[in-house]
């Protein structure tokens, strides 16, 4: 048997995030002082204000926690995320699928290691059946469909673990969520091909050429796609050639002496406190 380098990481004192647009609700997990090998959670809300985040942060290093994790919601999660870790936390950044993926290694069902998409039509069954309270291997590897069926011994054994209702609970409350964003993606995609119907000549003569283009162009991203700015101009849609002839020789912005602009980036040092 071959021993691997790989250390065994257990977080003694962590901090999870639910990110909203207005407010945040935070549970830290600690050893228990009156208990040894028990643990103490505490859940506490905070506003986004950054008076607040900074009484966030304290209170995470009052309770020594080391690790914060926290969801990817919109783009709530920077400022968040940007001030902790300026602050010398270090910050995980996860999403709902990576958090259901996560719970399924902590009951020991390696299903991810034998199908590729967890949220696939097999993979999905199999979870809610799970959520539901099937235990049995054998039964829900059954639910393997197309050729996945191939792999139904092998998904036996990576269904045999300890799932329990705890876990279901929690489950439940993931793919929830991933539903109720899938749906409101599927809003906005519908939204966006309906605005962009009338231009949809256009839009398909632009892709033609973005890719004839990115197949040859020295300067592509990790999909091969040519970024829209090293596109010739009589490649672009009319309006955009007028707004980008505009803004090509338009003087820069003067901002006045007590403009404040405030992007979610990363602050080089942690924010100065109110002052009480």
């Amino acid at each position: 048997m071959q021993e691997t380098n790989e250390p065994v990481e257990f977080v003694e004192r962590v901090a999870a995030i639910d990110i909203g647009k207005s407010g945040l609700v935070v549970c830290i997990r600690v050893p228990s002082e009156d208990k040894p090998g028990r643990r103490r959670q505490e859940v506490r809300e905070f506003t986004t204000l950054t008076a607040s985040l900074l009484a966030l942060a304290d209170w995470l290093r009052c309770q020594s926690v080391s690790l914060v994790a926290m969801e990817a919601t919109s783009d709530y999660w920077k400022p968040v995320y940007y001030l902790l870790e300026a602050e010398g936390f270090t910050c995980w950044l996860l999403n709902a699928k990576q958090r259901v993926e996560k719970l399924l290694e902590d009951a020991q069902i390696k299903l991810s290691s034998v199908i590729s998409d967890v949220f696939g039509v097999s993979g999905r069954e199999m979870l809610q059946a799970l959520i539901d309270g099937q235990r049995d291997p054998k039964t829900l590897a059954q639910m393997a469909r197309g050729p996945m069926r191939s792999k139904i011994p092998t998904l036996q054994e990576a269904l045999t673990g300890h799932f329990t209702d705890e876990h279901g609970f929690l489950c439940q409350m993931m793919t929830d969520r991933i539903d109720d964003l899938s749906a409101r993606i599927e809003t906005i995609s519908r939204r966006i091909e309906d605005k962009t119907a009338p231009y949809a000549a256009a839009v398909a003569r632009l892709h033609r050429q973005g890719q004839s283009l990115a197949r040859r162009h020295p300067r592509r991203d990790r999909r091969g796609h040519l970024p829209l700015g090293h596109l010739p101009g009589r490649a672009l849609p009319a309006t955009v050639q007028t707004a980008r002839t505009k803004t090509r020789h338009r003087r820069p912005r003067q901002l006045r002496t007590d403009h404040r602009l405030a992007p979610a980036v990363r602050p080089r040092r942690p924010l100065p406190r109110p002052r009480p």
